[in-house]
């Protein structure tokens, strides 16, 4: 695993390569360009090293990313590494670094409160659920495409294990005017129950208030160091190294008072039919 320098430098190195791979380029073609060294640039995409401003010129330049697209990435090169925030339209740009942390994970660890983990969502609960958003219609599509591409890393050998939490409150908050949406997203998940690797438990409303109900998180172990992501209605937030174990700590806590696999696939299964009665 390279050397991680932060999750900026990931979400830069992603847009990079990105670009690249859409121009049929190769590092060689790309160092020709540019006048930085093939190591350099392999290591600015892996998001082992952190371009500086005057990089990052040259190669967004080189691979015609201009406009705000541009103007975006040399801001974050230009930034101190650490806890990254983004705020409205600008969380976008956190998505080049979530997709490569879920394709490069041993290990990812969500807890959601009040609706489905994206990663485990159906095409239908995912277009109900991003619908609700003022983006327009084109936005809200390729979105829930993303969304929905995004969970091919699930069937990654190298992801060792995938464990979502989730409170009984995303089971009874119904998504989409049709019940076949979420008896679907629901059998769905009962589904999952049963992969090798992938374990969902139920936090159920028995529990009461407990450590970590105020807020979702997913928890990304990348071999030599954890990533964890919390998203809200308006921003989105990295959290690195320093704060990891407080994290760690919740998920222990979830473990101890979630629901079992038996019994998490027991409770799915009696919401799966409660909404399906309503068809």
């Amino acid at each position: 695993m390279p050397k991680f320098a932060g999750s900026q430098a990931r979400a830069i190195g992603a847009e990079m390569r990105r670009a690249r791979d859409s121009l049929e380029w190769t590092l060689e073609t790309l160092a020709a360009a540019t006048d930085i060294s093939r190591s350099t640039l392999s290591r600015i995409e892996t998001g082992a090293r952190r371009a500086d401003v005057g990089e990052a010129a040259s190669i967004l330049t080189a691979l015609a990313i201009t406009g705000p697209a541009k103007q975006r990435l040399l801001r974050l090169a230009g930034e101190g590494a650490g806890t990254w925030v983004e705020i409205g339209p600008a969380m976008e740009q956190q998505l080049s670094a979530i997709a490569a942390y879920e394709s490069e994970a041993r290990s990812i660890s969500d807890f959601q409160i009040s609706v489905v983990p994206g990663l485990l969502q159906t095409s239908a609960y995912a277009r109900d659920l991003i619908g609700t958003s003022p983006l327009g219609t084109a936005s809200r599509d390729r979105a829930a495409r993303t969304r929905i591409a995004r969970q091919s890393a699930l069937n990654r050998p190298a992801l060792s294990d995938y464990r979502a939490f989730i409170d009984e409150a995303a089971l009874r908050r119904r998504v989409g005017a049709d019940p076949r949406t979420m008896t679907d997203q629901l059998r769905k998940l009962v589904e999952t129950v049963q992969r090798p690797g992938l374990e969902v438990r139920v936090v159920p409303f028995s529990s009461g208030a407990y450590w970590g109900c105020e807020g979702p998180f997913t928890l990304y172990d990348l071999g030599s160091h954890h990533v964890v992501y919390q998203e809200n209605a308006g921003s989105g937030v990295f959290i690195e190294e320093q704060a990891i174990e407080l994290y760690q700590r919740v998920l222990v806590n979830l473990d101890r008072l979630a629901l079992d696999a038996s019994e998490s696939n027991d409770l799915l299964t009696r919401y799966a039919k409660r909404y399906e009665h309503d068809l």
